[in-house]
């Protein structure tokens, strides 16, 4: 082989992509539990969209959320009303400017308690958890995955339908929840930058 067709062997074969294996080493859902499980603290803003159908326009929504790991979470809405929800344990406290606190056992509302659960689980990257309320479905890769959440429950699919959950990496940026009766809420969220 002459020096000159060396080169241009080499040149075809460094300009061609590398094998699937190398580029693309597969994405499993244990590998996008490993990836959130390892996230302790996450704050981020959001902005969160309610298509209803007793409503002619959406509702829209903006604040704050914040998780610890392994189970608290925190979503403070700003506008357009101020009102708090912190999810803690077994009891969700709702709380309004002139009202008081309130206090929810979880045990005692089923479908609140496995969507709780759910969103919980699947920050702490508990497969086995979020398996036992619902049927998993990942596509996408780690830049770009979706993992929709179907609930194995009866009395809870007459609420929720699916959530479906957008992210990339260890984020989630985009939480989808479907309604039995077609409404809607999708949520937006933008995570905080250190």
């Amino acid at each position: 082989m002459t020096a000159r067709r060396a080169w241009l062997v080499l040149g075809l074969i460094l300009a061609l992509p590398p094998p699937a294996s190398a580029a693309d080493p597969g994405w499993t859902i244990n590998d996008l539990m490993d990836r959130l499980a390892a996230v302790k603290q996450v704050e981020a803003r959001f902005v969160e969209r309610k298509t209803l159908s007793v409503l002619l326009s959406p509702l829209i929504s903006s604040g704050i959320l914040r998780y610890r790991a392994p189970s608290y979470l925190l979503k403070q809405v700003v506008e357009p009303l101020p009102e708090t929800y912190e999810v803690s344990g077994g009891r969700l406290f709702v709380e309004s400017p002139g009202r008081p606190r309130e206090e929810v056992d979880l045990d005692r509302y089923r479908p609140l308690r496995v969507l709780a659960d759910s969103l919980r689980a699947t920050l702490a990257g508990d497969i086995a958890t979020l398996d036992s309320y619902c049927r998993i479905e990942l596509s996408g890769q780690a830049e770009g995955w979706t993992l929709r959440l179907e609930p194995r429950d009866d009395e809870v699919r007459r609420y929720v339908s699916a959530v479906v959950i957008g992210g990339s990496e260890a984020e989630l940026l985009v939480v989808d929840t479907r309604d039995a009766d077609g409404d809607q809420s999708v949520m937006t969220i933008t995570p905080e930058t250190e």
